[in-house]
């Protein structure tokens, strides 16, 4: 692997830190994407040669992408751990100007994924530091040959070019705040994989697996333990989306549900309402889960909230990435609604897939009773039964009369189901609740996590007294905690790290610092001392001192880079800087003669260096071999050396 080739590495790792600034890849996977990257940069320092590896790592990369499209890991997600796998792979190996060419390439086209989620202004800053990095790697390119010169005019062609380029991706490619989406991904594909489903149906399922994908985080304003002891009793159940139409053992959503009463929402420019923050994860369906109660809700800009199917409430504009509710809980009250003729129908209509439901309710409570009573009954009775993911009924010819009458045992599905129809078959209004339970408090974050893990079914039954949904669970409680307690304390741990690289990480480049920016703004503007002339001055600062900056990387590089820019002596150089620098328009030759006066114990081996350098540039001579050369002879260079016998150092 050759020398002083490190300007490779920092357009890639641009293009990463643009992509963690984005929001649109976990914490898990932003790793995976610089995992390549970090072994790359370790066999550079190392000097781990690794050319005759070559074929085993591209068979990697092969395995890579297969076990990707096995693993359904997404369009975007395989297209750009690919691209990062393959930069690694390159950086890793020993590489010429093309190979350096394809590096930069592979970087580029992760930074136009980055483009897809950054905001216009972040796009701008991330858009300069890629065209630096980018115009940097150029000029070592343009250096490292025999007599290279600055490319002040290719690289000003390319880097220009690059801009427009991006600036054209920018602005086709969708965004995450547009409202829709076009070409190859759209915003619902981007947004996510998990969602609720808007139908229920117990047959044909085996065991289900526990999934433990991130659903949202509940941040209280307070940590206080009373307080939150209070807090989580009202959280216990967050409610989704309600099922209302029931036939042949399915439960679906009906169009006509009405929207969720008690929900108030505020302009984002209001003050904070809230005592909660909810931090949501995105979904393919954008619904919100939320708690019983009334509730006053503020969602950040560009997030308006509306009216979901199935009673939900949801964002209208689908996110890429975590977004954050503010929640505030003013009162305990259940929903209420008068039910009209038709709607009572819909709502008590049942088919012969619950005549076991019927047996079962009558077997349990035979005699006629009210509502509440009725239902209490029920639930105290399916909380005799045993909860399981291993589904005992699903494969039955009739699963809920073989969970009633044969098992016993099922998951929350079959409970809310079993109890819902149940109580239709007696007359009583009852639907079917998807949602989440509240799951454990993260201390140290402090915060509640909810995570698929969480996903719960339930019932609400109407009372006709009071004109309430009553609110039924009758799977037992404590169910979901499963698996073995190492793994549910990595799994606590783990997500505590994805919250604290969330919101001091991604979030802190999004959210924190348009706060900080409108407060800035909002403190210059009263003091009479920001306009557009002072922001022009602000920006004509920061380019110039880029541009300095890449100015004196240049001139180092120079002053490095003498006898026609060969990389190999770089370490001698470095070494006799400012003993003995090389004069203007002096040759190689002279150069080590004059060094050897000044180190006269290595004069002879200073004179072998130079014809070595002279085979190695002009000749076929290896350059690994002249850079063992350069090395040994830079160590040998101990001592203190004598005084020059010329003015020239």
């Amino acid at each position: 692997m050759r020398p002083r080739r490190w300007p490779d590495h920092l357009p890639p790792w641009i293009s990463l830190t643009a992509l963690v600034a984005t929001g649109l890849f976990s914490f898990t996977e932003c790793c995976a994407m610089g995992v390549p990257l970090l072994l790359a940069a370790v066999c550079q320092r190392a000097r781990i040669g690794l050319g005759s590896w070559r074929r085993p790592l591209e068979l990697l990369a092969v395995a890579i992408l297969l076990a990707l499209i096995l693993a359904r890991a997404g369009l975007l997600l395989s297209l750009v751990l690919l691209i990062h796998v393959l930069c690694g792979i390159r950086l890793a190996l020993p590489r010429g100007t093309a190979q350096r060419r394809q590096v930069l390439l592979m970087a580029f086209l992760s930074f136009l994924v980055a483009a897809m989620g950054l905001p216009a202004a972040d796009f701008a800053l991330w858009g300069l530091l890629w065209a630096a990095a980018a115009a940097t790697t150029l000029a070592d390119q343009a250096w490292e040959a025999p007599g290279g010169h600055l490319p002040l005019r290719p690289i000003l062609a390319w880097t220009v070019g690059t801009a427009l380029l991006a600036g054209l991706c920018f602005v086709s490619l969708p965004r995450a705040d547009s409202p829709s989406g076009t070409g190859m991904w759209t915003l619902r594909r981007l947004g996510g994989s998990l969602a609720f489903p808007e139908s229920l149906e117990l047959s044909g399922r085996g065991p289900i697996r526990g999934q433990e994908a991130t659903v949202l985080r509940v941040v209280p304003s307070s940590p206080d333990a009373s307080a939150r002891k209070h807090t989580s009793e009202h959280l216990a159940l967050l409610r989704g989306r309600t099922l209302e139409t029931f036939s042949e053992g399915r439960w679906e959503v009906w169009p006509g549900t009405p929207a969720r009463r008690g929900l108030r929402r505020v302009p984002p420019d209001s003050p904070s309402p809230g005592e909660l923050e909810f931090r949501l994860e995105p979904t393919a369906d954008g619904l919100i889960p939320l708690p019983y109660g009334l509730l006053t809700l503020r969602s950040p800009h560009g997030r308006p909230l509306g009216p979901q199917a199935g009673g939900a409430m949801g964002w209208e504009l689908l996110p890429r990435r975590a977004s954050s509710l503010a929640v505030l809980m003013e009162g305990e009250a259940l929903e209420r609604e008068e039910l009209s003729a038709g709607r009572r129908a819909l709502l008590t209509r049942t088919d012969s897939s619950a005549d076991p439901a019927r047996l079962w309710s009558l077997r349990v409570a035979p005699d006629p009773q009210a509502p509440r009573s009725l239902a209490r009954a029920l639930e105290a009775e399916l909380r005799t039964y045993t909860y399981t993911l291993d589904n005992p009924s699903g494969t039955a010819t009739d699963p809920m009369r073989d969970f009633l009458e044969r098992s016993r045992a099922g998951h929350c599905e079959y409970f809310a189901s079993a109890m819902a129809a149940a109580l239709r078959t007696r007359r009583v209004p009852a639907r079917v609740v998807l949602g989440y339970r509240l799951g454990p408090w993260i201390a140290g974050p402090d915060y509640w996590l909810v995570s698929q893990r969480e996903a719960h079914a339930w019932v609400e039954f109407h009372d006709d007294a009071t004109q309430m949904w009553v609110v039924a669970d009758p799977t037992p409680l404590g169910a979901e905690e499963t698996g073995s307690a190492l793994s549910g304390w990595l799994r606590l741990v783990r997500d505590a790290l994805s919250f604290h690289w969330d919101r001091y990480v991604v979030r802190f480049s999004g959210e924190d610092q348009v706060a900080g920016l409108r407060m800035v703004q909002s403190l210059a503007m009263d003091m009479g001392v920001f306009g557009t002339r002072h922001a022009a001055v602000l920006s004509a600062s920061g380019l110039i001192l880029l541009l300095l900056g890449g100015l004196m990387l240049w001139v180092w590089r120079l002053r490095t880079s003498a006898f026609g820019g060969i990389p190999e002596l770089a370490p001698l150089l470095q070494r006799v800087q400012r003993v003995c620098p090389p004069a203007p328009g002096e040759t190689l030759r002279d150069w080590l003669e004059r060094l050897g006066e000044r180190y006269p114990a290595c004069r002879d081996e200073l004179q072998a260096l130079a014809d070595q350098v002279e085979d190695a540039v002009y000749g076929s001579s290896d350059r690994e071999s002249l850079l063992k050369a350069v090395r040994h002879t830079t160590r040998n260079l101990s001592g203190k050396a004598v005084p020059p016998k010329d003015n020239r150092g």
